[in-house]
């Protein structure tokens, strides 16, 4: 077994990625036999850096910032808010019905795309209740002119 000197490659990549867990990628590409780096094989090592690379850095913080300000509109628009940077409702929101199961800060940009997208299904479901529920009244001065 070859061992692995260097571990510069995966620590640039992990560094790149917001939030990611050292132990747990570990723990995941060698099949849950170990949670070290050091006690990687060189094949194992070499695929995780490989698809860290393939991972998108949160470099463009731009785009995350707008992603999170598109789902958070949506969220509001449904009667969830974050006023007074009062998060515990879009998290709870989160954690029991997104299909993530994460706090809303942890979302990456793919996450939260379909949060959006979760959300405006929710309040066009919504929508469509209230026209069915509405009554149409119609009036005996309505029918004959």
């Amino acid at each position: 077994m070859k061992k692995i000197k260097t571990f510069s490659r995966f620590y640039a990549l992990l560094n790149q990625l917001a939030g990611a867990d050292k132990e747990q990628l570990v723990y995941e590409f060698t099949s849950g036999r170990t949670s070290s780096l050091r006690e990687m094989t060189q094949a194992e090592y070499n695929e995780m850096c490989d698809k860290l690379q393939g991972c998108e850095p949160i470099d463009n913080k731009a785009a995350l910032s707008r992603c999170r300000s598109e789902a958070l509109r949506a969220l509001s628009e449904i009667g969830i808010s974050n006023v007074g940077n009062d998060y515990s409702k879009v998290d709870n929101f989160c954690l029991q019905r997104s299909g993530h199961k994460k706090v809303f800060y942890n979302f990456n940009i793919d996450e939260l795309k379909a949060l959006r997208k979760q959300v405006e299904a929710i309040k066009l479901k919504s929508k469509a209740k209230t026209c069915k529920s509405v009554p149409m009244l119609i009036t005996s001065t309505q029918i004959y002119a």
